[in-house]
């Protein structure tokens, strides 16, 4: 038997992040099976969704910021790591992360553009879980308010802990989890980036490997090249513009 890695630190990289989201999504599934996601169970609540909806916004904010620490990002936005007050007495001082800190990691990625299909019954339905996540509209994702209602006033918000807020603050956890970069290539190498198209259609090792975003896919012939990620709950599709390789 293997020796079990000692110190094992959870990031995008080693796949703890994936882990820890898959542990989330089985939650939320198991709940499904007694409570079917249909358009007339969207207000349910219960104590195990707001102990999931928890549990996922502590998600997120550890993948926001691992994805700031990112040398492509801190270089760029170093505001991220190290925001400082801005107001008052303690006017320059550090404070705590925000989620509207990460506004930079929004417009990079589009996260507002970015669409999840949902496989709920009776047919898929698209979610964007990060639409209203702009700085220009100054607005985080409301499922984001409701964690955070739940954790520090339980009793007051206990009914915000609904199936439908559950399941849009999932799809964004699931959403990081895929349009990061490194997070991408580990879920190529365990076999879960999925194509549309036969991936002998392209060179191997421009495919998602290394730095995928900045090759532009430029051995891709000139079609539009599509693939996906799905897990029990979810799917996300990768459309890349067509791209005209004349080396082929």
């Amino acid at each position: 038997m293997a020796q079990e890695e000692k110190g094992f630190k959870p990031d995008f990289e080693n796949g703890g992040f994936w882990e820890y989201y898959k542990d989330l999504e089985r939650q939320f599934e198991s709940f499904l099976e007694y409570v079917p996601y249909l358009k007339d169970n969207e207000s349910t609540y219960s104590f195990r969704l707001a102990n999931i909806i928890v549990a996922i916004g502590a998600h997120i904010d550890s993948a926001l910021k691992k994805i700031a620490e990112d040398p492509n990002f801190s270089g760029k936005y170093p505001e991220m790591i190290n925001p400082k007050v801005k107001k008052g007495k303690n006017k320059g001082g550090p404070r705590d992360q925000e989620l509207m800190d990460y506004y930079p990691i929004s417009e990079e990625y589009k996260l507002y553009e970015k669409v999840v299909v949902f496989k709920c019954l009776p047919y898929r339905e698209n979610v964007s879980p990060f639409k209203e996540y702009q700085k220009e509209l100054g607005k985080v994702p409301y499922w984001w308010s409701s964690y955070n209602g739940i954790k520090h006033n339980f009793g007051n918000n206990f009914k915000i802990a609904d199936i439908k807020t559950i399941r849009d603050a999932l799809a964004g956890a699931f959403l990081l989890n895929v349009i990061y970069e490194p997070a991408t290539n580990r879920l190529d190498k365990y076999g879960l980036v999925k194509d549309k198209y036969p991936r002998s259609c392209v060179k191997e090792n421009n495919f998602f490997r290394g730095k995928c975003r900045q090759t532009k896919f430029t051995a891709i012939p000139d079609y539009a090249f599509d693939c996906f990620i799905e897990t029990p709950l979810f799917i996300y599709t990768f459309d890349y513009e067509k791209v005209k390789d004349t080396t082929l």
